[in-house]
């Protein structure tokens, strides 16, 4: 229902990662491999849903569709693992901020930084009674209490701006960060505000025939975009042409590191000095 309404998915990383890290303090990996059972069960579960939905778009067979996406997944299991390690071992630099084509592991850099807050180090010691993040947990009672505000309020003025408000949907899209960045945002928000509020009050006939069809050739186009600039240009050394559209992005505060509101020098440890 989430994501029907809002096109996000909310996912039970965060669940399983304070789940396990209550059970098992102290062993990060431990905590990796339930985080990635707990969270990919239900992942690969509504990406499931969304392609039969698909598939029942375009009249085919559920049997045909369930064999082409088990032929899909074992596939990509093997291309996906062989890549990652032939990249790990062929480009220079890699997972590194000054890897020259990019590849600086923004996804990795966050699952790894989640293994030590909620594994080797713990949730109880992050944000149990008296520990440093503590105050972190009024937002379980924020979260529960702004969605029956927001229902009273368009119960009461039904026509407001209020009926709107998708609580769900404002705090799940803080979860992308990171690695995502405002900037992403933005850009996401423009197109969506553009072609559901705009594209949709104006010429309502073209967006409820071509939209849907549009946001798969968008996808698509991006993903061959990819192949091509990797394959023509990243791994052949090749420079691109250089303008504002593909540098804005690494002149904001988040692509320089500059965002910090501390900053360690050497020696200098961050957290108590003693853990409870």
């Amino acid at each position: 229902m989430v994501q029907a309404i809002t096109n996000q998915q909310t996912g039970l990383n965060v669940v399983t990662e304070l789940i396990v890290g209550f059970m098992l303090p102290g062993r990060p990996i431990a905590m990796m491999l339930f985080k990635s059972w707990g969270y990919m069960f239900t992942a690969n579960g509504l990406q499931y849903l969304m392609d039969m939905k698909v598939g029942h778009y375009m009249k085919i067979p559920p049997r045909s569709l369930f064999r082409a996406q088990l032929f899909a997944v074992i596939w990509l299991s093997i291309v996906q693992v062989a890549t990652f390690n032939w990249m790990l071992g062929a480009l220079p630099q890699v997972c590194s901020p000054e890897q020259p084509q990019g590849f600086t592991c923004a996804g990795a850099t966050t699952f790894f930084n989640a293994s030590v807050i909620w594994g080797l180090i713990g949730p109880r010691r992050m944000f149990g009674w008296g520990a440093p993040f503590a105050w972190a947990n009024w937002f379980w009672i924020i979260g529960f209490i702004l969605p029956v505000i927001t229902w009273l309020i368009a119960r009461r003025y039904p026509r407001s701006i209020a009926r709107y408000v998708f609580w769900p949907a404002i705090f799940g899209v803080s979860g992308m960060i990171p690695p995502a960045t405002t900037f992403m945002l933005f850009c996401w928000l423009l197109i969506g505000l553009f072609f559901a509020v705009y594209i949709k009050r104006r010429y309502f006939g073209w967006w409820a025939r071509y939209t849907y069809v549009l946001s798969g050739a968008m996808d698509i186009g991006t993903a061959l975009c990819l192949t091509l600039f990797a394959l023509g240009i990243g791994l052949s050394g090749a420079a691109f042409p250089s303008w504002w559209g593909n540098t804005a992005y690494a002149e904001n505060l988040d692509q320089t590191f500059k965002t910090n509101s501390m900053t360690l020098a050497k020696g200098e440890k961050f957290g108590p000095t003693t853990w409870l």
